[in-house]
């Protein structure tokens, strides 16, 4: 399976451009109260679907789009079966309509798919035949990497039957939206909550780009050093994945009364781990700076994983973290944030991920140019 590797992962920074900027102005037409997590979610949807499949959804134009409709239903189905333990045992959850459901809206999503491959296998084929096929152009012996989606690699670069390379495709697909756009909805509210963190991060944005239309470039991503502490205390706070699984290779003594034996399952509390006052002073505090490199020298690195950790680590770190600076720099950079909620308000409810019950409420307002 080909890595975010990232020369690949650059070429997909003018998706991420243009769908921030596309949510940006989609946002103009809210005037109160509202839930932003719609938006945000249709946004990163729209970025994943055209850097894995090689496709243009515009769910955020089209919110009735049926695969965005399919997508975010079998969540809705996997987190339901998941809550209710009666649901959990295959020859029980079979015979449910909701089991017919999922099985409709898996098809669909598999069509979906399945039809892309078998265009993009068509188009490989030809380039092949016509003796043009290089995973890279050179020039002066320097590699262009040209923008492909990651079915594209998949297809070139392994040996994935169409079944394998649709079920990865759809994991990415399906699973990573719903764990970015909740990132980027509890940043963009926790930023609504404190209007002093907003405004230094607006200051890092403005001191980028000004009062000019100019996108969020590569070179400006390393700059951006404020706005990824900001997303990073977010998830310490509110990790995508509460729970972590794992299995004991070995006999684990914890104490001289307690032995976790070899091959038992394990759940890891991270939720708890990113707030244990052993390793984070205030740890119900938001503060981003907690992430200045000075403080993470001193930390044990195994106190924040929200990404997991060891050789299990996420794959998509760093595409996660391209989409998630430029999206929140996007939205600050437009508006000003607000909201009545406080943290203590927030009800927590956990799913295959962390979610919010009490949805992401907040205002916006224009952002009037500096220079004006």
């Amino acid at each position: 399976m080909p890595s975010f590797n990232q020369k690949i992962l650059d070429t997909f920074i003018s998706i991420f451009q243009e769908r921030s900027n596309v949510l940006a102005k989609k946002l103009e037409c809210e005037t109160g109260y509202f839930d932003i997590f719609p938006y945000v979610s249709r946004c990163t949807l729209d970025s994943i679907c055209e850097s894995a499949l090689g496709i243009t959804v515009n769910s955020l134009e089209d919110s009735n789009e049926k695969y965005v409709e399919c997508a975010t239903r079998v969540l809705d189905i996997v987190n339901t079966r998941m809550l209710k333990v009666w649901l959990h045992p295959d020859f029980i959850f079979k015979r449910t309509k909701l089991y017919r459901e999922l099985q409709f809206h898996i098809q669909y999503l598999h069509n979906f798919t399945d039809s892309i491959i078998k265009q993009k296998r068509a188009e490989f084929k030809e380039i092949q035949e016509s003796n043009r096929f290089s995973p890279t152009d050179q020039t002066n012996d320097e590699p262009i990497f040209k923008r492909k989606a990651f079915i594209q690699l998949l297809m070139e670069t392994s040996d994935f039957t169409d079944e394998e390379i649709r079920n990865e495709v759809d994991t990415m697909t399906v699973a990573g939206n719903d764990t970015t756009a909740t990132v980027n909805s509890f940043t963009l509210l926790l930023l609504a909550m404190y209007p002093d963190i907003q405004e230094k991060l607006y200051n890092e944005v403005y001191s980028i780009v000004g009062d000019s239309d100019k996108t969020i470039e590569l070179e400006d991503l390393p700059k951006l050093k404020y706005t990824e502490m900001v997303i990073k205390e977010s998830m310490r706070l509110f990790p995508i994945g509460p729970i972590l699984g794992r299995d004991a290779l070995e006999d684990i003594q914890l104490d001289e009364n307690y032995t976790i034996p070899k091959g038992s399952g394990i759940a890891l509390g991270i939720y708890y781990t990113h707030r244990d006052p052993e390793y984070w002073n205030e740890p119900d505090v938001f503060d981003p700076e907690r992430f200045q490199p000075e403080e993470l020298k001193t930390r044990d690195p195994y106190s924040y994983l929200p990404f997991s950790g060891g050789p299990r680590n996420c794959l998509g770190i760093k595409y996660a973290y391209m989409a998630m600076k430029i999206l929140i720099a996007t939205v600050i950079r437009h508006y000003k944030l607000s909201t009545d909620l406080k943290l203590d308000d927030l009800i927590l409810k956990t799913e295959l991920t962390l979610k919010l019950s009490n949805a992401f409420l907040l205002r916006i307002q224009k952002r009037q140019m500096m220079s004006q």
